[in-house]
């Protein structure tokens, strides 16, 4: 199973944001049949209306699955009230995303759970987030993150080779064009957050001792 190319991406974005019913639905809703593209520009022409012009990219996809990934945890005090509450997703650093995050979080675009997004350069800045991306730029001062984040209920995510050893729980990877993810459920549990298990048995995830 690979991530698709950039021409299947706007259909299968699509299906991506309905219900879904396991991580291994994401992966293939997410992308079917095709490999994670370079950044490139797909026009489509409908009738009656100008070309239009988009950018998909590996980075794309992974700020679809960063915002698709929420519903697959349990943040404390959310029992009682299940998934509908809104989720507060901060990006510490340089943004790699673009105006990603915002327009699949937009109103009226089916997103998850509401999720709002919130950007900054100081852990003190992203206070109330539930899951931080943390950016590779500038490399991130990981004693003050665990000093900030160790011993709250915080989803900490990234893409960078070392992030899991760093301090890290959710790593997304490329490995021969495609996505995986490497996951630390010890660190999410003792953060008090809670896995579902619909991810146990999910190609696609390395799980981390």
């Amino acid at each position: 199973m690979t991530f698709c190319t950039a021409r299947s991406f706007p259909r299968s974005l699509n299906l991506v944001r309905g219900a879904l019913v396991s991580m291994a639905i994401l992966v293939v809703t997410v992308c079917r049949g095709g490999e994670v593209p370079n950044p490139q520009t797909v026009s489509t022409n409908r009738a009656g209306a100008s070309t239009e012009k988009r950018e998909y990219s590996e980075t794309r996809l992974k700020a679809a699955l960063l915002v698709r990934l929420t519903p697959y945890f349990r943040w404390p005090g959310t029992e009682a009230t299940g998934t509908n509450q809104p989720v507060r997703i901060g990006v510490l650093g340089k943004n790699p995303f673009g105006d990603s995050l915002n327009e699949l979080t937009r109103p009226g675009t089916n997103s998850v759970r509401g999720s709002q997004i919130v950007y900054g350069t100081k852990p003190e800045q992203l206070k109330g987030c539930q899951v931080i991306f943390i950016a590779a730029e500038p490399p991130p001062d990981w004693v003050e993150i665990r000093r900030e984040w160790v011993t709250k209920p915080v989803l900490l995510v990234g893409d960078q080779p070392d992030f899991i050893e760093q301090g890290g729980m959710i790593n997304l990877l490329v490995r021969q064009k495609s996505l995986y993810l490497q996951i630390k459920r010890r660190a999410i549990e003792a953060a008090g957050i809670r896995v579902k298990g619909l991810l146990d048995n999910t190609k696609h995830i390395e799980w981390v001792p």
